[in-house]
């Protein structure tokens, strides 16, 4: 290639690859392109390329972001980047975000009304972000962040927005009492609606997970939703895609007698999906409009659909009714993740005063256990009396733990501790896993193992639990 090839106007993106020479050009719809010019003499090739650049090769659609978003998620897997961000740092990217950024990216070609990236101009990325920031600042800068991501891969970023400097990002804080989503549930007359909300409300569903919800997710009998980790699915439209949730693992969650009995009239009527709308491009119903309207009536516009599962969320920690293991199971996220940004932990006094009188939970099981037993059941019905004989039984009954020691474990220890002062008292804790007998060398004292108990690996139970059963030494109990 002759040496003025690389300042020539007419020969920019012309590189010789083999013995042929190729066009590296972004056409009208913000796609980059890498066209084969099918010749080894340059001034060719130059004749060639004029014709070639900033139109989409044969076959290939101008004006559609499908196109564009298809070739960035592709770019991303493989780890490739444009010449034009060579010297930038690669970020990581996981591969199951792929239809969570493809979404966010069309919803913005939708309502920001540009045919394609290419014509994406700061004025559309400033208002999105103004409409969006009224409902959530961090939810806001989180889409434009993605936004702005892709239109810079694709080399046609035109300005960054201006954050405001006046409103701090904060997280998902939006929560609806029970009763109060019980009420909207009631008073909602649109059935596919309804349904939505009970997703929501009463079994944590993400948006996607209600989208493409099918009725044979849903097992009446044992009453229980069963949310596959990933599924084949053929659309109404008749388009095949693999789909999976978040995080990609299937999990069950419970369900509510007045979710069952409202599915068994609704799932009644349909067939395939739960929510099909002829008026979509993929046939299923996008209940994001109408969920808007439905809470702009209720006078709470900042109850956002992600709102429902944090509400489900925060209702369980609070009630009391479940371990915390329990819900990260329903939730699919960890018990650290329900912690630091689902569970809005309330405060209750009256437990205070019983605790602070020396009573126990188990002491006032005893008291009512005390009164039953003197109480005659021959008046009541038999749904009653058996809930009485249960009762009974579970006052008497001594409440195991959870964990148990194995045969594995070191006999010393098992028999002067249970595990659950090995897991919550350091120096216990140390004294079985840096027993006195190991290497000195290898050895850690209790003063070198307080960051790992109060701030690294091991600064929750569950981690230090996690630690003793992959040794083998404990095991849960039954």
């Amino acid at each position: 290639m002759p040496k003025f090839a690389r300042t020539a106007p007419e020969a920019m993106g012309i590189y010789l690859r083999k013995k042929t020479y190729w066009l590296r050009h972004t056409a009208d719809d913000g796609v980059r392109y890498f066209s084969n010019l099918h010749t080894h003499d340059f001034s060719e090739a130059i004749k060639k390329a004029a014709l070639l650049r900033g139109v989409a090769p044969d076959g290939k659609t101008v004006g559609e972001w499908d196109k564009a978003i298809i070739r960035y998620l592709a770019d991303k897997k493989k780890g490739h980047r444009p010449a034009h961000l060579a010297g930038r740092r690669l970020r990581s990217f996981r591969p199951e975000t792929g239809p969570r950024v493809s979404s966010c990216l069309k919803v913005f070609a939708e309502r920001a009304k540009v045919i394609s990236p290419a014509k994406v101009r700061i004025e559309h990325l400033q208002k999105y972000y103004d409409t969006r920031r009224k409902k959530s600042e961090a939810g806001a800068r989180s889409t434009i962040a993605t936004i702005q991501a892709f239109l810079d891969h694709l080399g046609c970023l035109p300005k960054r927005v201006i954050f405001a400097i006046d409103r701090k990002p904060e997280s998902r804080q939006t929560v609806a009492a029970v009763e109060t989503s019980n009420d909207w549930i009631a008073s909602c007359e649109r059935q596919s609606l309804k349904f939505v909300l009970f997703c929501g409300f009463h079994a944590g569903m993400r948006k996607g997970e209600i989208q493409h919800s099918r009725p044979q997710w849903f097992d009446l009998n044992r009453r229980v939703l069963t949310i596959p980790g990933k599924e084949k699915q053929k659309l109404p439209n008749g388009k095949r895609i693999e789909w999976l949730p978040k995080d990609a693992e299937p999990r069950q969650i419970p369900l509510s007698q007045s979710f069952c009995d409202f599915l068994k009239e609704f799932l009644k009527k349909q067939c395939g999906f739960c929510m099909v709308s002829k008026k979509s491009t993929d046939g299923l119903f996008d209940f994001r409009a109408p969920f808007e309207r439905f809470m702009m009536d209720k006078g709470r516009e900042d109850v956002t659909i992600h709102s429902m599962r944090h509400s489900w969320i925060t209702e369980l920690c609070n009630s009391g009714n479940h371990s915390i293991t329990e819900i990260a199971s329903w939730s699919g996220d960890t018990v650290d993740t329900i912690e630091k940004n689902y569970w809005k932990k309330q405060v209750r006094t009256g437990g205070l005063d019983d605790t602070m009188a020396g009573k126990r939970s188990s002491d006032a099981l005893k008291e009512v256990a005390a009164t039953l037993k003197n109480m005659s059941t021959a008046g009541l019905d038999k749904a009653t009396a058996a809930a009485v004989k249960k009762l009974l039984e579970a006052a008497e009954k001594p409440q195991q733990p959870e964990w148990e020691w194995t045969e594995q474990a070191p006999e010393g220890h098992v028999r002067l501790f249970p595990v659950e002062d090995t897991v919550t008292k350091i120096g216990i804790f140390c004294d079985l896993v840096e027993p006195e007998d190991l290497d000195p060398e290898h050895r850690r004292t209790n003063d070198e193992w307080k960051d790992e108990w109060e701030a690294g690996r091991y600064s929750t139970v569950r981690a230090r639990l996690k630690l003793l059963e992959a040794n083998g030494w404990i095991k849960r109990r039954g």
